[in-house]
């Protein structure tokens, strides 16, 4: 294997301290997701009812104070009153409206406040309200059926140094290199004694024929693949445009854009069902034309 490039240390039997669990979904998660936006949207109507006393409170007059002489109620002429009493007469009357005044004022940005602050709420809340409910539940990996899916039973996960002769194409399982192959997009073929060990690992292999994939086809597929635990590389030979497979399973594809293929790789990337899952899938061997 003169073409493989080091990348990083061998080190076989190395384990990620990280388990493919983390990586999976939960069933019953989409039931807690509804319970929560339930106590979530309680919340936010009492919230709002409270809000809603408060400015009513805010904008009815308060009482007045009895005690401050009021103007339009003392019908004295000014006539009947000495000097001195009219000048306190007069400034009663303009501390009565200076507090008139300034209660209204006080009132006023008192409403302000609560209403920006209801402003500001409003529109977290709605955006919490879009992002639960536009959130997609998380697959229950175990209850995804794939059409046309075939099974390997009974692989041998052993390593050898030779080259191996695999009963299915492209290989699923079964004896491989003590290297694995580091995850990624390839544009060039890989030798699949390396791929296999990451299937080991819980990697999945998406193959494609050059001869039916290219171009915009390539382009969509590339895109499609998550970011780790997955090997993209043209395989010659394919029995259909686009194969998938993971340690003792595999589907054929009719296209890039088969729904399949997304089924294939929720159900199966990281599965408890391969002898390694989470183990590393890279600090190994890069194969040749591994563009990212």
């Amino acid at each position: 294997m003169g073409f493989l490039v080091l990348s990083g240390r061998q080190a076989e039997g190395a384990q990620n301290a990280r388990v493919g669990s983390q990586y999976r979904c939960t069933t019953g998660s989409g039931e807690g997701s509804r319970e929560r936006f339930t106590a979530a949207v309680r919340s936010f109507l009492t919230f709002w009812g409270s809000v809603a006393s408060t400015i009513r409170r805010l904008s009815l007059p308060s009482h007045p104070d009895w005690s401050t002489p009021v103007a339009e109620n003392d019908t004295t002429s000014d006539a009947d009153l000495t000097v001195k009493q009219q000048r306190e007469k007069r400034r009663a009357e303009k501390v009565a409206a200076l507090k008139k005044k300034q209660e209204r004022e006080k009132r006023n940005r008192m409403i302000g406040i609560v209403a920006a602050s209801m402003a500001g709420l409003l529109i977290v809340g709605t955006l919490v309200t879009i992002v639960v409910t536009s959130a997609t539940p998380p697959r229950d990996p175990a209850a995804i059926e794939i059409e046309g899916l075939q099974t390997f039973d009974s692989l041998e996960a052993v390593h050898v140094q030779s080259a191996v002769e695999y009963t299915m194409t492209p290989p699923a399982g079964g004896p491989h290199n003590p290297s694995w192959l580091n995850c990624g997009i390839y544009e060039q073929e890989v030798p699949a004694e390396y791929a296999v060990h990451s299937l080991e690992h819980g990697a999945v292999w998406v193959t494609y024929d050059p001869e039916l994939v290219s171009g915009g086809d390539l382009d969509a597929l590339r895109r499609a693949m998550p970011s780790t635990y997955i090997i993209l590389s043209p395989f010659s030979g394919l029995p259909a445009p686009v194969v998938a497979s993971a340690w003792g399973s595999q589907v054929a594809l009719d296209g890039v854009d088969d729904p399949r293929l997304n089924d294939f790789i929720v159900k199966f990337r990281l599965s408890p069902d391969a002898p390694e899952p989470g183990a590393l899938c890279s600090q190994s061997l890069d194969g040749p034309g591994k563009i990212s």
